[in-house]
């Protein structure tokens, strides 16, 4: 084809770049991450897309600089001697009574699901928070995100010999490992939430992945969750619990008060067992 008053050449350029284009509504090969933005002191946030074969996914995380000696976790407590475990309440509750600049779900957790107020929970493997366990250690969930008292970050697949120095540990379901997810591809997509560490140590990644909203996010397959945990920055890295509860919580720019950075499935935030909460210095300090 030649355009005219075109050059030739130009039109041969021109026609060679269009065949290298996806056409409009194509799939991509992987996530696209916008840049991270710095939110606190060592807390920064970056957002995702990903237009797949099945529909759009979205997904928003932070990554945490376990280096910053100003940040500090925060998890769920245990309930004393309530029934259950933990005493359960959504993200922004969590966020607001612990006064945290941050919160994500975590732990699988029974009964559920409810809404509104608070009600016992009891949460599915090993959990630690801030040094006291509060759940055991479970074989129906031997991948466990754990952090020590020195912010060091890793992955557990097995039990540990010794818990002394873990201040939070949250299990959930194997997800990525050495870079590689190790779920093969399907097609069970829910909303997700998931927590990795970088390769060299430095970052933890949080990440949620939206569904169930089909203009907006289907969901992630446990394969598809690694592959943004990937594309976030995570090398090692487990699904806590998903679906409704998922949630990421941030306090907004004023300090007064909290958004939710992603879009629940069913609109409201749920009533979870466990949180991980962060605190952070403002940027300006």
């Amino acid at each position: 084809m030649v355009i005219p008053g075109v050059p030739l050449c130009a039109t041969l350029v021109a026609l060679a770049l269009l065949t290298l284009l996806p056409p409009a509504g194509a799939a991509e090969e992987k996530p696209a991450i916008g840049d991270w933005k710095p939110r606190f002191q060592g807390i920064s946030i970056a957002r995702g897309t990903w237009a797949t074969a099945a529909g759009p996914q979205a997904a928003v995380a932070v990554r945490i600089d376990l280096r910053d000696p100003d940040i500090r976790f925060h998890a769920t407590p245990d309930n004393g001697e309530a029934p259950l475990e933990t005493d359960g309440e959504t993200g922004p509750q969590f966020a607001r009574r612990h006064r945290v600049q941050l919160a994500v779900n975590t732990a699988f957790f029974s009964p559920c699901c409810s809404y509104f107020g608070s009600e016992p929970k009891d949460l599915a493997g090993f959990y630690v928070s801030q040094g006291q366990i509060v759940s055991p250690w479970s074989s129906e969930r031997p991948a466990v995100l754990a952090i020590d008292r020195a912010h060091r970050a890793t992955v557990l697949r097995s039990a540990p010999t010794d818990t002394g120095d873990y201040w939070f540990a949250g299990a959930g379901m194997d997800l990525l490992k050495a870079g590689r997810p190790v779920v093969a591809p399907n097609d069970n997509r829910h909303p997700r939430t998931v927590a990795g560490v970088s390769q060299d140590n430095r970052h933890l990644i949080l990440a949620v992945i939206d569904g169930r909203q089909p203009k907006h996010s289907i969901g992630a397959s446990l394969h598809e969750a690694a592959r943004w945990l990937l594309s976030f920055g995570g090398h090692e890295g487990i699904n806590f619990d998903g679906g409704g509860s998922s949630i990421l919580v941030v306090q907004t720019a004023a300090g007064s008060g909290y958004d939710i950075l992603n879009r629940p499935s069913s609109g409201l935030p749920r009533v979870n067992g466990a949180h991980l909460g962060l605190f952070a210095r403002p940027l300006d300090q």
